[in-house]
């Protein structure tokens, strides 16, 4: 499938010089996942759909970003909500950045 640039690229890439996480939002099936594989594509790709990547995530998420270290890039997010205030604990120690959708 051809990817479709979206106006929301240049401000992707200006927020990820600025600030250590960018978290992504919208309704289902508008390109979020592909704008960010295509606008980050040297970094990590990690996605929720994976299962074992879940349960890690929501089990263990120290274990999950010794193993995931930043700069990354997580999809489905929003399925390990325990993440977020680790997130927020890594980039406050060691200036580290997260995409997430």
């Amino acid at each position: 499938m051809k990817y479709i640039s979206r106006h929301i690229e240049e401000t992707l890439i200006n927020c990820q010089k600025t600030f250590p996480v960018t978290l992504l939002i919208g309704p289902r099936q508008v390109g979020k996942s592909a704008t960010l594989e295509n606008v980050f594509p040297n970094l990590p790709y990690i996605t929720f759909d994976d299962s074992l990547l879940l349960n890690v995530a929501k089990q263990d998420v120290g274990l999950f970003f010794q193993t995931k270290t930043p700069p990354i890039v997580i999809d489905e997010v929003q399925y390990a909500p325990a993440i977020f205030p680790f997130i927020k604990l890594i980039c406050d120690r060691k200036n580290l950045k997260v995409y997430s959708c």
